[in-house]
């Protein structure tokens, strides 16, 4: 039995309200080739029009492709965010393990909104 690719489980995390829920998405997924594609779409639905990026509403999206722990070296987390300097899309890239764990701990995004 073929067991469903995690990858389309988007996990959105609320600081706030101190709240998590999981999604299965594999509309981002499958539209969108890579984790920056699919955070961008992500950030485009979860930041509010206008928003200011220092707030508490701006999320940050961590998304990995679809060849993270598949493939070897191919281990890269993307952060997208509404950047604090330009107030336009924020992107960072970073390699080593993350993507490899956020990827075997089920997921193909996290979304982390909120806080104190």
């Amino acid at each position: 039995m073929l067991r469903a690719d995690p990858l389309s489980n988007v996990l959105y995390i609320d600081l706030s309200k101190k709240h998590y829920r999981t999604e299965k998405r594999e509309d981002i997924f499958e539209k969108y080739i890579g984790g920056t594609g699919a955070a961008i779409q992500i950030l485009h639905e979860e930041c509010p029009q206008g928003c200011d990026a220092l707030s508490q509403e701006n999320p940050i999206i961590l998304a990995v492709g679809p060849l993270t722990a598949l493939f070897p070296l191919a281990s890269k987390t993307v952060a997208m965010f509404k950047s604090p300097l330009t107030g336009n899309l924020g992107e960072s890239h970073c390699g080593g393990r993350s993507a490899v764990a956020i990827r075997l701990a089920g997921y193909g995004a996290i979304v982390i909104k909120g806080g104190e």
